[in-house]
């Protein structure tokens, strides 16, 4: 196989992340919003106990462990974990930059989409590789 058609199968699982990603935080903040959270929640392990953002979480982990497995790497899988993280900060302090809230997306985002990767390769070979 030549490197452009490496390069450019790279490059949509990029785009592919980014899209995702974006889909991933509206539906984060629109989903929270209408769960009526009673307010902003002031600290980050009050939000980590709260059902909704579990939900959100396991459910951006399965994502990733997906993707992870069509053959995209760790910085596709962390870009696609972003998003949904990003919507339930932004749903948290609003439009106002929390740093908190904002380096705890940002953690969550990269320890999911390092764990989804490395399910993915645990549980087995992506079908990029099968196809081979």
């Amino acid at each position: 196989m030549n490197s452009r058609a490496t390069d450019g199968r790279a490059g949509r699982r990029l785009e592919r992340a980014a899209v995702w990603s974006l889909v991933g935080c509206g539906l984060a903040f629109a989903g929270s919003t209408a769960v009526g959270w009673s307010g902003p929640v002031g600290t980050v392990s009050m939000a980590a106990t709260d059902p909704f953002v579990i939900g959100c979480v396991v459910l951006t982990l399965v994502g990733v462990v997906g993707f992870a497995r069509t053959g995209a790497g760790g910085g596709p899988s962390i870009i696609l974990a972003f998003g949904p993280m990003c919507g339930l900060a932004l749903s948290q302090v609003g439009w106002g930059v929390d740093p908190r809230l904002a380096g705890a997306a940002g953690v969550a985002a990269v320890l999911i989409g390092g764990v989804g990767v490395a399910a993915a390769r645990i549980t087995g070979a992506s079908r990029s590789d099968r196809a081979r």
